[in-house]
């Protein structure tokens, strides 16, 4: 018996393991795209949306964000 018929696995399990990677990929692309975005325009280090993917302190630092005072641009103070 195949030890990852114990946990469910079954037959195949190669595939199914790399299309979950593959969709845990494309699906953080999704979320760190328009975070890099919104932390470029709040004025901070864009490297800092890598945060968005560790649990808690993701939200810990959601919170930081819309309660920061964001640096202001030219184009920003114009239109407002």
């Amino acid at each position: 018996m195949n030890h990852f018929d114990t946990f469910g696995f079954g037959y195949g399990h190669g595939f199914g393991l790399s299309y979950g990677l593959l969709w845990m990929l494309l699906l953080s692309v999704i979320i760190i795209v328009p975070i890099w975005r919104i932390v470029s325009r709040a004025g901070l280090h864009p490297l800092l949306s890598l945060l968005i993917l560790i649990p808690f302190v993701n939200l810990l630092f959601l919170y930081y964000l819309a309660f920061a005072p964001w640096k202001r641009s030219s184009d920003q103070s114009a239109a407002i």
